[in-house]
C-alpha cells in the first residue's frame, strides 16, 4: 500500500500538472471507486484546482468557483454549491494517479465498458484495463487527462465538502485552509506536520498497553505510517516493535517520531519505496527507497548497525522485521 512518502511523491507530481486548471469533467468507471462518493462527481466540472494536499495517506485537490469561467468570481459551477470542496483520492492498496498530457490519443470506454474509437478518454487497452477513474482538465496548453488506475480496486474517489480542523491550524501539507474532506477528518496530524503535537502523541502512546508497532499503524494517533516505515522508523529509533506502549518514555516516543519522520523526507527524496509496478509516480516512475531499507523485506539478513541477522514477527496480522540485539 502507498503510505505517506509514496502519497507525497505523488501530490508533488501533481501539484505541477494541476494547481490552476481548470476541471473539465470527472467519471468513474467501476462501481467499486464510487463507493464513497459523498457528491455527484458532475459537481466538479468548472471548478478551479486551488490546492493539491496530503494528510497521512489522504490526498485531495481543493475546488473553487472558476472565477474565469462562465459561473464567475465567487459563484458556483452549475449545479453545485459555492463553497470550495475536496476532490478525494485514497490509494488503498494499489491505486496510481497518472497524468497524460495529451488525450486525444485515447479512445473512449462507452458505458457499458466497449471501445469507442476516436473518442477522448482512456484507452481500453491492456495499459488502461484496470483504469476505475478519470480527470479531464485544462489549461494554457489545452486538455490533459488525469487517470486513475487500481489493480485491486480498494481505493476510492470522493467528491466531498470541507470541514474545520479541531486545533484550527491548516488541514495538511499543500494547503492553507483550515479544513479537511469530511472522509478524512478523523485522520490524525503526520510525522511530517509541523503543527503535529508531539507531547499528545506520546501521552496517547504511553497511556495505552497496545505494542507499540500496533500503535504507530494507528491512524488516529499519527497518521501516514504504514507497515513499510512502522519497522523503518523502529529500526532506526533502536526500539523494539512489542514494546507496550506504557512501558516508555516520553523521551523514546519523541525519538520514535523524529527517525519517522527522518526516513519519511528520506524516502520522498529518491520517490519513495517500489516493489513492484504497482507503486509509481505522477509520471510512471518507480521510487528507490527499497535500497535503503534498514528492516522491511530483509528478513535474515545483517542489521545495518550491529550485524545481527534481523528476526521477523508476526504481529496483529502484520509482519515485523527487526534485529533483536539492538531494538530493545
Amino acid at each position: 500500500m502507498p503510505e505517506l512518502a509514496e502519497v507525497e511523491t505523488i501530490r508533488l507530481g501533481l501539484a505541477q500538472h494541476l494547481l490552476g486548471a481548470r476541471v473539465e469533467g470527472l467519471e468513474g468507471l467501476h462501481p467499486r471507486v464510487n463507493r464513497h462518493r459523498d457528491l455527484p462527481y458532475e459537481w466538479a466540472a468548472g471548478r478551479r484546482i486551488a490546492e493539491v494536499a496530503r494528510r497521512g495517506k489522504f490526498l485531495w485537490c481543493t475546488l473553487v468557483a472558476d472565477a474565469a469561467g462562465a459561473a464567475g468570481a465567487h459563484q458556483a459551477p452549475p449545479g453545485g454549491p459555492a463553497e470550495p470542496l475536496a476532490l478525494l483520492f485514497h490509494l488503498g492498496m494499489s491505486g496510481q494517479l497518472l497524468v497524460d498530457s495529451e488525450i486525444g490519443q485515447f479512445d473512449s470506454v462507452g458505458a457499458h465498458g466497449e471501445r469507442v474509437e476516436g473518442g477522448v478518454g482512456a484507452a481500453a487497452s491492456d495499459r488502461d484495463k484496470h483504469l476505475r477513474a478519470r480527470l479531464v482538465f485544462s489549461d494554457a496548453a489545452g486538455e490533459h487527462l488525469l487517470r486513475f488506475v487500481d489493480q485491486r480496486t480498494f481505493g476510492y474517489v470522493s467528491l466531498c465538502r470541507l470541514a474545520p480542523t479541531p486545533d484550527g491550524q491548516p488541514g495538511g501539507q499543500g494547503t492553507e485552509l483550515a479544513a479537511l474532506p469530511t472522509r478524512a477528518a478523523g485522520i490524525a496530524r503526520d510525522a511530517l506536520d509541523p503543527y503535529l503535537d508531539v507531547a499528545q502523541v506520546a501521552d496517547a502512546v504511553r497511556s495505552s498497553r497496545t505494542i507499540i508497532k500496533s500503535q504507530l499503524l494507528d491512524q488516529g494517533k499519527v497518521s501516514g505510517i504504514g507497515n513499510i516505515y512502522a519497522d523503518e522508523a523502529l529500526a532506526r529509533a533502536g526500539i523494539h516493535p512489542t514494546r507496550p506502549g506504557n512501558s516508555m518514555s516520553a523521551a523514546e516516543v519523541e525519538r520514535l517520531l523524529e527517525a519517522a519522520a527522518q526516513v519519511l523526507r528520506a524516502a520522498i527524496e529518491v520517490g519513495g519505496t517500489s516493489f513492484d509496478a504497482l507503486y509509481v509516480d505522477a509520471a510512471g516512475n518507480p521510487g528507490y527507497f527499497a535500497r535503503e531499507l534498514w528492516a522491511y523485506g530483509r528478513y535474515g539478513q545483517p542489521c545495518r548497525r550491529c550485524g545481527t541477522s534481523l528476526e521477523r514477527s508476526v504481529l496483529g496480522g502484520r509482519s515485523a522485521t527487526f534485529c533483536p540485539a539492538c531494538q530493545v
